[in-house]
């Protein structure tokens, strides 16, 4: 997961260096490379959701395997307690 973190990042920091760089472009006046640079934008931008989404994926499993061991591990708590309880009961007799 913290490889995906780092890519987004990454990108986060690649589309700010390019929207300055759009900035400085548009205030040139060069209109073909500022298309160019807002198309590497948008595609930035659609990288850096899809890797948010997959964050926000990994998230969601990391927290629905989190809640399968806690019910596990209360069925094994509470079959621990049928077994005590019986033997308890076994040598009570």
């Amino acid at each position: 997961m913290s490889k995906t973190l780092d890519r987004l990042k990454q990108a986060e920091r690649a589309r700010q260096s390019r929207a300055a760089d759009e900035r400085s472009v548009a205030d040139g006046g060069d209109r073909a490379s500022g298309d160019a640079g807002t198309l590497e934008s948008v595609q930035l931008r659609i990288e850096a959701e899809r890797d948010a989404e997959s964050v926000v994926q990994s998230r969601l499993a990391e927290d629905k395997r989190g809640l399968d061991r806690a019910r596990e591990r209360q069925g094994a708590e509470a079959e621990l307690r049928r077994l005590a309880h019986t033997r308890a009961e076994a040598e009570a007799r």
